[in-house]
């Protein structure tokens, strides 16, 4: 194993961290988890409750990763209005939000029983 070679690649990848973290979706899907983070923390989620959490966490977070980068790949070949680069951006962006909606009626499945017993006690 090369460390310097490993070191590199990190450096790369919080790079490529910090521009993700530039995009307005991508700052409100980490406002989103941080605000989630809270509320099972205040509703003492179980272990397997967690894992499925950040499980989801890392599909959006990952996905809308890779919408940003097809996006500004189409972006640079493409820089003039296309309707078929639009139709992909848009298929694009629809996976995450096929991912958004599902992660969504997770949350709702995991939370909703424990915020009515929390105002229950």
């Amino acid at each position: 194993m090369n460390f310097k070679k490993l070191k590199f690649s990190l450096k790369c990848a919080l790079r490529g961290l910090k521009l993700h973290c530039r995009e307005n979706s991508f700052q409100l899907m980490i406002i989103i988890s941080v605000l989630v983070l809270i509320l099972g923390l205040i509703l003492k989620l179980s272990y397997y409750e967690w894992l499925i959490i950040f499980l989801c966490f890392a599909f959006n977070l990952s996905l809308e990763s890779i919408n940003t980068v097809w996006e500004a790949t189409f972006d640079y070949l493409e820089p003039k209005y296309s309707l078929s680069v639009k139709n992909i951006k848009d298929l694009i962006a629809a996976s995450v939000l096929i991912v958004s909606f599902f992660s969504l009626i997770i949350g709702i499945i995991i939370f909703v029983p424990k915020i009515i017993q929390f105002f229950q006690n």
